[in-house]
């Protein structure tokens, strides 16, 4: 037995059985019908489209469905890359579902994981609109705003993560100026809201909306952030006051290519002094390596931190070279390089340990 949608069954009526479709006409066995919802917007093209049928037997020759989890293929790539023309700015990412509520369900949880993975946890709330529709399944039942369609909810109150607003300027202005700190999205129908009962609003509204979630979708420095950052400059400011401020300029743009040189002169003539400034360059870089995390997420990552150590390191001693400061040296590079990796690790172990004494289950 088939369980129809949105239908009582025990009161519906026997449904047509059709036989053939051909572009916007359904055919019973004795009558010729348009559909005029294109079974529900899935159809819009007409049935049997003659290239839209060539493509899909084609595709079928090769094979029909292979997914996209470490797979690819030219039907896929050929799709993207003809979106991505049409698509404006940086908006050039396509992510496959297989319906409309489902491709909204998915951009709702990038939108709430883009600020899980900034540590931004506290952005659990969504704006939406009244009488807005956007699908049947449970989260976008929630963000929806529509009584024939989700009156099931009720079972579960009133939702603390969706705040519904009317097509208004000003209760738009009001949302995020109260709750922008909080918001991890805006979703909308732009313009028309259909089955809210084809419901029209004004193109400024969008406009506006558009600016208000540019203004507030980055949040700004937090106060350890700043602190960070100061830390950052005023270690920058002493390193360069060490290394190459203070020195005078007589080094003639000397260049040392030699590399483990300085190793080799500590263990060969037992050269503390050699051993003790390999150590202080090590030490002295330490900072780097130990205030990234602090200062942006991505800090949290080693691939991120080697890049900004190396050039770091590489702009110190290139600007030695260049002033005549000091000298350009490969055994330089390496100390410092190893010294910001130390800072690293030491400060991702203890957030690490803190971490799983607090139980927040952030990965690193």
């Amino acid at each position: 037995m088939i369980w129809y949608p949105y239908e009582q069954m025990k009161t519906m009526k026997a449904p047509y059985l059709i036989e053939n479709a051909e572009g916007v006409y359904l055919y019973t066995k004795e009558n010729k019908m348009i559909d005029s919802v294109s079974s529900w917007w899935s159809v819009i093209h007409g049935y049997k489209h003659p290239k839209l049928n060539e493509a899909i037997t084609g595709q079928l020759e090769r094979f029909a469905h292979v997914m996209l989890g470490g797979l690819t293929h030219q039907s896929v790539q050929s799709l993207s890359d003809k979106l991505q023309s049409w698509l404006p700015g940086d908006l050039d990412y396509c992510f496959f579902s297989d319906s409309g509520s489902v491709a909204v369900e998915v951009a709702l949880k990038m939108a709430l994981q883009y600020y899980m993975n900034r540590n931004e946890t506290e952005r659990t709330m969504v704006l939406a609109l009244g009488h807005a529709y956007h699908g049947d399944t449970f989260k976008t039942m929630e963000v929806g705003d529509d009584e024939d369609y989700h009156c099931v909810l009720k079972a579960y109150g009133k939702s603390s993560h969706v705040i519904h607003i009317p097509t208004e300027t000003d209760a738009l202005e009001q949302a995020f100026s109260e709750f922008h700190s909080r918001l991890n999205c805006m979703i909308v129908e732009p313009l028309l809201q259909g089955a809210g009962g084809m419901r029209m609003y004004d193109l400024s509204f969008l406009k506006r909306a558009r600016e208000l979630c540019t203004r507030y979708g980055t949040k700004k420095l937090q106060i350890g952030q700043w602190i960070s950052l100061i830390l950052l400059s005023g270690w920058l400011l002493l390193v360069l006051g060490l290394t190459t401020l203070s020195r005078g300029a007589n080094f003639g743009g000397s260049i040392n290519l030699s590399l483990f040189s300085g190793y080799v002169n500590a263990w060969h003539e037992w050269s503390y002094t050699e051993l003790q400034l390999i150590i202080f360059n090590m030490l002295m870089f330490a900072p780097l390596g130990f205030l990234l995390p602090f200062l942006t997420k991505r800090g949290e990552k080693f691939p991120f931190v080697c890049l900004i150590s190396f050039l770091v390191t590489f702009f110190i001693e290139v600007l030695q070279l260049v002033t005549g400061h000091g000298i350009f040296e490969l055994d330089d590079l390496l100390h410092n390089f190893a010294g910001s990796l130390f800072g690293y690790f030491v400060v991702m172990f203890f957030l690490a340990c803190f971490r799983d004494k607090n139980g927040s289950g952030n990965r690193l």
